[in-house]
């Protein structure tokens, strides 16, 4: 083995990267090993293949030279005490290190060209990832296949989304949207995944390739009159329009459809083993049989004959996030009949959201399929810091001790270029035949990433995993980021103790001067802190109706906006600008910079406005900042706030998103910092006192809680305000709430709606000696796997303040 492909990673370094040897290293083939040995003094690298190889590079710099390379940046610093004789053997527990999930390729990579792919590549082959999603390129299958079956181009235009929509079209989830697709966009991207196949290929990975998993345009229905085809339900509250139509295993079409595809992408990208086909995804199944484990058997038997028809050594991989997500259609019978006429080693299934469901425990290690454990971690390519550390070190345990050892570990985030930490440790983890020890891995995180470790960086970071990277949240974005209304919902905890981390990283900025990492993890979490005190001072300045008072938080959120812009990957320019530059006429890139405001911002449909936030230069600015102003001008002027409206004039203009270049970083953030602290400040003196009460729990083992009833009698004597709230623990979303009911004397006094966040607030007028209780009422679709605690919470402020008073009902 010559291992050019390590070697062309080795040479895009910087230049003062030191001299390798790369030899082979003639081990079992199944899981991937690699040796580093010094030999008087020269370093060798041993592996079994190019992966291997630069798994070990990337250790090996890391340890000896201090080298860091992610999303922010790359170093590489003088060698520190290499030993002349030296030698480590390192082999993963893993077949397969999956990455990617088929949103990454909206959320982040939508508009990358080959350098920024190729980065990328270098990223996933030095973090030893084997097996990445290679998801762009299909449509020119799909035209290929569609046209072959008498459906001509013009009759796509309904089909296939905008660039930014494309993983929800290829997952089934909607059609036309945004849209119509250029051809120039279907060309080139044909192209570009040319290239990164043939790299991924010359670097020894298993690439995950897109396979039929039923989903047909209108245009086929008229053409082929005879074939069963069922309209799938309006996602996510799309228009009717938009919806996606799905073919009946029962027809002869699906298996033909199937084998063009893969047998026409084979002629184009060459042959693959791994197919990516995810059946039913985030919609409901519809209009199955009487016999629905037979009709579920048939789907499953149809896409693997499917693929086999195309490639006789084609591999069904298929994500189960449809498992979680509809849980309470797919439970075990349902699952296991969708995959019983599939052998064992012709699909894998990813169990792609462990954090909070894990489907290996439910479905019984997945029947003797092979599956991949894996964490999405990010929703939407949302960037406040967010994750679990803890749960990512140690979650592994239980399946190291197993018998039902996963083929694989996986990273698939909806979103990435964010929360570095997160995918270090995990990439770790895919390496390892142990859990991980936290504390000693982020002493050794901070050596090679900021040059040294002390005893103010551990007490800092300490604070973080304590109080931050301690939960793993689902769609995280601070309250200045939503639609304006009259309250303020932020999914970011507010914890004092956060601040105390922030200056000391402030007070170190000097210590760690010319350091870009320290820099930008100062960056972000100044923009941490910034959203949280900011926050608090907007709902103050609502209460008040105080346009004036405002201003001070617009203030600070526009200095974060150009710290923001000063970190790679996180500057609203930059995307539109690589949006842009994907066109061939100056209209066709207005139409990409339409699709990439709108990504980030009302999304579509009537469900995921802000869906896709972000703490980005340019875009606090430009439109958070600016429809919180239009928000008060209209409070001002006693009218209604038509957002929609301002929020498609945004996203269709023109004008040049402006950020401010900032000389002296360092001297900046200090500013900031103290414009945080006065507003704090403010906040604190405004703070009343409130009172928290913890009242009951729930948890849902399996679908059969149906809803919940408590006795508030004897919590809320003298008191009319309250508020109901419902606080999941770290593993686990909130339920969805169907109905939440008030009950006095045991008649139904009134339904209360949600404020947002798991907070019911109640406006009482109570009287002497009646009873009252509250009954919830769960939507066991979404409810499924969480826990928590309930509470009531009083005071002059309703709202999960930080110095509340807890009151252990225990005691009572």
């Amino acid at each position: 083995m010559l291992f050019n492909g390590v070697k062309e990673i080795l040479h895009r370094l910087p230049s003062n990267r030191p001299e390798i040897h790369f030899e082979f290293l003639p081990e079992d083939k199944e899981f991937d090993t690699f040796e580093i040995e010094h030999i008087n003094g020269k370093a060798v690298i041993r592996a079994n293949n190019n992966i291997a190889a630069a798994r070990g590079l990337y250790e090996y710099l890391r340890e000896f030279y201090g080298f860091n390379f992610t999303w922010s940046g790359q170093s590489i610093s003088n060698p520190k005490d290499v030993p002349r004789a030296y030698f480590k053997r390192v082999q993963t527990p893993y077949r397969f290190r999956l990455y990617m999930n088929m949103c990454t390729f909206s959320y982040s990579c939508v508009w990358w060209d080959w350098d920024r792919w190729q980065r990328e590549l270098d990223w996933m082959a030095l973090h030893g990832i084997n097996m990445p999603l290679a998801l762009i390129g299909q449509e020119y299958i799909w035209q290929k296949v569609w046209n072959e079956l008498g459906i001509s181009n013009h009759q796509l235009n309904d089909f296939f989304t905008g660039p930014a929509y494309l993983a929800w079209h290829r997952c089934g989830n909607l059609n036309g949207f945004a849209g119509p697709l250029p051809q120039n966009w279907i060309d080139n991207q044909c192209r570009l995944q040319t290239r990164i196949l043939q790299r991924m290929r010359e670097l020894d990975m298993k690439p995950i390739v897109p396979a039929f998993s039923g989903y047909v345009p209108t245009a086929f229905t008229n053409i082929y009159t005879s074939e069963r085809v069922t309209k799938s339900e309006q996602w996510a509250q799309f228009d009717d329009q938009y919806r996606t139509q799905l073919l009946s295993p029962q027809s002869a079409m699906f298996g033909k459809i199937s084998e063009l595809f893969i047998k026409e992408y084979s002629n184009v990208f060459g042959q693959c083993k791994y197919y990516l086909a995810d059946i039913f995804h985030e919609n409901h199944p519809r209009n199955l049989n009487t016999n629905i484990l037979n009709h579920l058997a048939e789907y499953g038997e149809l896409i693997f004959k499917g693929i086999k028809a195309g490639n006789p050594d084609g591999i069904w991989v298929m994500q189960g996030w449809s498992f979680y997500f509809n849980g309470c259609f797919w439970n075990n019978e349902n699952v296991h009949a969708l995959f019983s006429r599939v052998p064992d080693d012709d699909v894998i299934v990813i169990d792609l959201c462990n954090e909070k469901f894990q489907g290996w425990k439910k479905f019984d290690g997945f029947y003797g399929k092979k599956w991949i454990y894996s964490f999405v971690h990010n929703f939407g390519g949302n960037d406040p810091l967010n994750g679990d550390l803890n749960l990512f070190a140690h979650s592994r345990e239980p399946i190291l001790k197993a018998d039902v050892n996963p083929a694989g570990f996986g990273i698939s985030p909806e979103g990435i270029e964010n929360n570095e930490v997160i995918y270090e440790l995990l990439a770790d983890s895919a390496w390892n035949q142990n859990i991980i020890d936290l504390k000693q891995w982020i002493k050794t995180y901070c050596i090679y990433r900021y040059g040294r470790f002390n005893s103010r960086l551990n007490k800092a970071w300490d604070i973080l995993i304590a109080n931050i990277y301690n939960k793993s949240n689902a769609n995280i974005k601070h309250g200045f980021q939503a639609r304006p209304t009259e309250k303020i919902v932020s999914s970011v905890r507010y914890n004092d103790e956060v601040f105390e981390a922030l200056r000391i990283f402030v007070e170190m900025l000097d210590e760690f001067k010319g350091n870009n990492f320290y820099l930008f993890d100062t960056i972000e979490l100044i923009s941490h802190c910034a959203g949280m005190v900011c926050d608090k001072h907007l709902q103050v300045c609502i209460n008040e109706k105080n346009s004036a008072k405002a201003e001070e938080v617009f203030e600070l959120l526009d200095k974060i906006d150009s710290l923001a812009a000063h970190i790679p990957g996180r500057n609203l320019n930059t995307w539109i600008k690589a949006a842009r530059q994907n066109a061939s006429t100056s209209s066709e890139a207005d139409y990409y910079e339409n699709n990439a405001r709108r990504l980030l911002t009302v999304w579509g449909g009537k469900l995921l406005a802000d869906y896709a936030a972000r703490l980005w230069g340019g875009l606090i600015s430009s439109f958070y900042v600016e429809r919180w102003k239009s928000f008060f001008d209209a409070i001002d002027k006693n009218e209604e706030f038509d957002v929609s409206s301002w929020e498609e004039k945004w996203i269709n203009s023109a004008k040049p998103v402006k950020t401010l270049l900032i000389k002296d970083l360092t001297a900046e953030i200090r500013i900031v910092y103290e414009s945080i602290e006065k507003l704090r400040k403010i906040n604190q003196d405004q703070k009343q006192n409130v009172t928290k009460i913890k009242i009951g729990k729930w948890a849902f083992t399996d679908n059969s809680l149906k809803s919940l009833k408590l006795d508030i009698t004897k919590y809320i004597s003298g008191i009319d305000k309250f508020s109901i709230c419902f606080e999941e623990t770290a593993k686990f979303l909130l339920p969805q709430i169907a109905k939440f009911s008030l009950y006095e004397n045991q008649e139904l006094l009134q339904n209360i709606n949600e404020t947002g966040n798991g907070v019911f607030c109640v406006d009482l007028e109570s009287k002497p000696g009646a009873n009252y209780g509250i009954e919830v009422y769960f939507d066991n679709d979404e409810a499924h796997g969480s826990c928590g605690s309930i509470s009531i919470q009083y005071g002059a402020q309703l709202e999960k303040l930080n110095n509340i008073k807890l009151i252990d009902t225990n005691k009572l």
